[in-house]
């Protein structure tokens, strides 16, 4: 599907079917150049939302979940945002779905970030530092 029609249309996709399945809401929403990204990145940001995604699912405590991707003064950023009952602490055992995500990220030279806290849900971030987009020089036909 990604190949299809991009990584947009297929975490809004993966949200809606995560809605219908689980009963979580979920909403994907995007505003970044999809072209900044290579296909391993775009592979590798949906692969954490699926991790992510299934981390909140086995804490059982989720309320509603965000995703979303931004373009950033530096670069490129996804988070993924719950509102759910928080943590006491922050999940870092190996062998877990958040050294999978972790190992995804570094492998396109992101940078993880995790906060959470008891009552306030859990944000997870991957920021990618790239160029800005050229902008796209109108020339005039002659």
């Amino acid at each position: 599907m990604m190949k299809d029609f991009g990584l947009s249309i297929t975490l809004d996709s993966f949200c809606k079917d995560f809605t219908h399945v689980y009963g979580i809401p979920c909403n994907f929403s995007g505003t970044y150049a999809e072209r900044r990204l290579t296909e391993e990145m775009k592979i590798d940001f949906f692969r954490v939302c699926q991790e992510a995604l299934a981390d909140l699912i086995d804490l059982r405590n989720s309320k509603k979940i965000y995703i979303n991707i931004t373009d950033t003064a530096t670069g490129i950023e996804l988070s993924i945002t719950d509102e759910g009952a928080g943590f006491s602490k922050l999940p870092t055992e190996q062998g877990s779905r958040l050294e999978n995500i972790r190992q995804r990220v570094a492998s396109i030279n992101g940078k993880l970030k995790l906060k959470g806290g008891t009552g306030g849900g859990l944000k997870v971030s991957v920021d990618i530092r790239q160029a800005p987009v050229p902008k796209i020089k109108k020339v005039p036909l002659l």
